[in-house]
């Protein structure tokens, strides 16, 4: 992959790298240290049986949270992390809870609606700005691992086809103990 992606989050530059396969990117140390600080793993490689997804979201002048909702065989787990402020922020809140078989389905029904497997890594539209939100939703299943970040989701969603991967973010913060709204 030739280019690298930039995006800012907690006020730090991110570059994606693949570390996957040749078309799949990752984000690289600066992503890495913020999973660190909320004692997340870099990485959701899953192993057989295990599924994950991970929300990411931060917002200018707001507070970012990270839930992590992993499937092994019948037990689902969230894990939420709340941090303190959005730049240089360091963890508020953390909490975990048991999720059910229904609200895992509606994840994966979610996704599907979503093309989350199938979306690209970037908004095709190069649609960012200054001032906003990152919203970055991961998955591992099957072996495969994807990630895929849009500035400001929910803004001019229908036009950018990004209805239902709204919907997905938000259903995964709504899951999250911490109430905190997707904007």
């Amino acid at each position: 992959m030739s280019p690298a992606y930039r995006f800012l989050l907690l006020g730090i530059t991110l570059v994606a790298t693949p570390m996957y396969a040749a078309d799949e990117p990752t984000l690289d140390a600066s992503y890495r240290a913020l999973l660190r600080q909320a004692n997340e793993p870099a990485t959701i490689r899953n192993r057989a049986g295990i599924e994950h997804y991970r929300l990411i979201f931060t917002q200018s002048f707001s507070v970012p949270l990270i839930v992590h909702v992993t499937r092994t065989g019948d037990r689902v787990t969230l894990r939420s992390v709340l941090f303190t402020g959005a730049e240089n922020g360091r963890v508020a809140d953390v909490r975990s809870k048991l999720l059910s078989m229904k609200e895992w389905a509606n994840l994966k029904t979610l996704a599907s609606a979503a093309k989350f497997w199938s979306m690209p890594f970037e908004d095709p539209l190069d649609f960012r700005g200054d001032d906003g939100s990152t919203w970055i939703v991961e998955g591992a299943q099957h072996g495969a691992y994807h990630v895929v970040t849009r500035w400001t989701a929910s803004y001019d969603a229908k036009k950018r086809q990004l209805e239902h991967f709204v919907s997905l973010a938000r259903f995964l913060a709504m899951l999250s103990p911490h109430k905190l709204l997707l904007n």
